[in-house]
C-alpha cells in the first residue's frame, strides 16, 4: 500500500487554525514506503482483527508539519494496523484538506485538534472523539532578560498571537482569563501572524514582548533556550487545574460510520496503541524522526533531540489509549466549557459525543 507524502515545511500545523478554508484542495505526491524499520514489530495480544468487516481504505490525513507524521509512515508501526485488518492510507496533505476530512467524508476516522472538530460540530456534523492522540504542548515565550516572569506579567505586554482564531490562542486565551483575569483581546496589545514570523520579530526585530507559539514551533523555542524563555505551558497549567494534560489532536469519528463499524472504530485505536508502544520499548522513534522529521517540521538536529527529550518526559502522545475515561475526557470537556465561559467559543459541543475508550470497547 503506497503513502502518500507532501512537501516538507513548516505549513500549518494540526490544531492550530481553528476557521479551515473548506472550499479548495491540497497537492500531494505519491510516494512508495519502504521498509526500513529497526526491529521486529512485537506481537500483539489480539484474539481476532476487529477490522474485518470494514472492506475499503480509510484516508488519514495529516496536515504537513504534523508532529505525529512519522509514527503513520513507519512501514513497522503500519503492520499493527494490518495485523488487526484496519487498512489505513495516510496522506500527508495541505491543513485546509486535512482540517475538513470529517466533516467532508472524506475520512471515517481521523486526528482532529478540539477548534476545528468544535467548528464542525457548530455546522451540523455528528462527530464523536473516541481518543486523545497528541497532548498540547504549547507555550508563550519571552526573551531571556525580559522583565516578563510569569503569566500574570503579560498585562500590558506586547503579545504575538498565532491567529485570534486559532485553537492554541482561544484555548491559551481562555487559560489566561480564567486564572490571571488577562483578556487577550483587551488587556494585551496584540499582533497576530503565523508563528515563524512572530518568532522573528520577538528575536531578531524586539518588537514583541512575548509570543504564543504552535507545536512544531513551540519544539524550536525549547530548542533555543539561549534566544528565548518560556514563561507558560499550556499543559503544565491545565494539569495544575484538573490534573489532566489538554489535548491537541483528539482522533475524531463521523457518528454515522461508527455506529455501523465499531470494531474499525476499536481496531484502529489499538492499532495506534499498539504501535507507538512498540516504538517506546524498541528504542525506534529516533530513528523514525531521522527519516522523517522534517516531514513533521523539524529542521535541525536540536529541535529532533528537543522532540524526543519531550518523548521521554512523556509530554507529547497520549497512552496508553485505555486512559482515554473518565477525569482525561471531563477534563478536555472543562476547558471547552471554559472556552465558552470566556467567549472563545460560542458554544461547547455536547458531552456525550465524547465517548471513552471502555465505551467504545462496549460498542464493538
Amino acid at each position: 500500500m503506497s503513502t502518500v507524502l507532501g512537501g516538507a515545511g513548516a505549513a500549518a500545523l494540526a490544531g492550530c487554525s481553528g476557521d479551515a478554508d473548506t472550499s479548495g484542495g491540497g497537492s500531494t505526491t505519491t510516494a512508495s514506503t519502504e521498509s526500513g524499520g529497526t526491529a521486529e514489530p512485537t506481537e500483539t495480544t489480539t484474539e481476532a482483527p476487529l477490522g474485518s468487516s470494514y472492506e475499503e481504505e480509510l484516508p488519514v490525513l495529516l496536515p504537513d508539519g504534523d508532529i505525529q507524521i512519522p509514527f503513520y509512515l513507519s512501514p513497522d508501526v503500519r503492520e499493527y494496523f494490518n495485523e488487526r485488518q484496519v487498512n489505513i492510507a495516510p496522506e500527508v496533505t495541505a491543513y485546509e484538506r486535512s482540517s475538513r476530512a470529517l466533516s467532508t467524508g472524506s475520512a471515517m476516522i481521523n486526528p482532529t485538534a478540539p477548534a476545528e472538530w468544535i467548528n464542525m460540530v457548530s455546522g451540523g456534523n455528528e462527530i464523536a472523539l473516541v481518543g486523545g492522540e497528541v497532548k498540547q504542548i504549547n507555550g508563550i515565550f519571552t526573551l531571556p532578560d525580559s522583565d516578563i516572569e510569569g503569566p500574570q506579567d503579560l498585562e500590558g505586554s506586547t503579545l504575538g498571537l498565532p491567529y485570534m482564531n486559532s485553537g492554541t490562542t482561544k484555548m491559551m486565551g481562555a487559560m489566561l482569563q480564567d486564572a490571571y483575569d488577562i483578556d487577550i483581546r483587551e488587556d494585551v496589545e496584540s499582533q497576530s501572524a503565523g508563528p515563524a514570523v512572530l518568532y522573528s520579530q520577538m528575536v531578531e526585530d524586539g518588537s514583541l514582548d512575548a509570543v504564543m507559539l504552535w507545536t512544531g514551533h513551540t519544539v524550536k523555542a525549547l530548542a533555543n533556550d539561549d534566544e528565548v524563555r518560556q514563561v507558560m505551558s499550556a499543559t503544565d497549567h491545565w494539569v495544575d487545574q484538573t490534573g489532566e494534560a489538554p489535548m491537541i489532536l483528539n482522533y475524531g469519528v463521523r457518528r454515522d460510520w461508527l455506529e455501523e463499524y465499531p470494531g474499525e472504530a476499536l481496531g484502529y485505536i489499538k492499532a495506534w496503541d499498539d504501535g507507538v508502544n512498540w516504538a517506546f520499548e524498541q528504542n525506534a522513534i529516533q530513528s523514525m524522526y531521522q527519516q522523517y522529521g522534517r516531514l513533521a517540521g523539524l529542521t535541525t538536529e536540536a529541535e529532533r533531540e528537543t522532540l524526543l527529550d519531550l518523548f521521554d518526559e512523556e509530554r507529547v502522545l497520549m497512552r496508553p489509549q485505555s486512559d482515554w475515561d473518565g477525569d482525561l475526557v471531563d477534563a478536555q470537556w472543562e476547558l471547552y466549557e471554559l472556552m465558552e465561559e470566556t467567549g472563545f467559543i460560542e458554544s461547547a459541543p455536547s458531552r456525550d459525543l465524547g465517548i471513552t475508550h471502555s465505551e467504545l470497547t462496549d460498542m464493538a
